[in-house]
């Protein structure tokens, strides 16, 4: 922007300013929402629609009947894909409330665990009475934090 001039760079800046003021709302309202799952996970290329929409469910599922619903994804090339969808209610077990409270978005997300290797090797299962076992390789291993 210098070769514009300092006056219309920050009537430019002002502009941009002004234009995030009236948006806040609405993007508060619309987008935030959908953000909880990607914002803790990180990305996810694909799938990160998909998180959208059950941190969507979890946030709001109690106020998304009626709504329609407008699911937009591209990659890094020149492909997009769009399409849109209204939120009707169903019956248990495919309500909403009880969508929301099988997936557990908080639970899920508490229990996550951060584990750095350098050089080494982690795996994690389940045994028969349902506790998560942790095998970490004898590589070198810098720091491991268990949440």
């Amino acid at each position: 922007m210098e070769h514009l001039g300092v006056g219309v760079g920050l009537a430019v800046s002002g502009a941009v300013e002004a234009t995030q003021q009236v948006a806040k709302a609405l993007y508060d309202a619309k987008v935030h929402p959908t953000t909880l799952v990607p914002k803790q996970v990180g990305n996810m290329y694909t799938v990160s629609l998909y998180a959208a929409f059950a941190s969507l469910i979890h946030k709001k599922h109690s106020s998304l009947v009626g709504q329609r619903i407008v699911m937009f994804s591209y990659g890094s090339g020149l492909t997009a894909t769009m399409f849109s969808f209204r939120v009707r209610e169903c019956q248990h077990p495919f309500s909403l409330s009880n969508i929301a409270a099988v997936m557990k978005v908080d639970k899920k997300l508490k229990s996550r665990h951060e584990v750095y290797l350098y050089g080494g090797h982690v795996t994690s299962w389940k045994n028969d009475h349902g506790e998560e076992l942790l095998f970490v390789s004898s590589k070198k291993i810098e720091h491991v934090e268990l949440g």
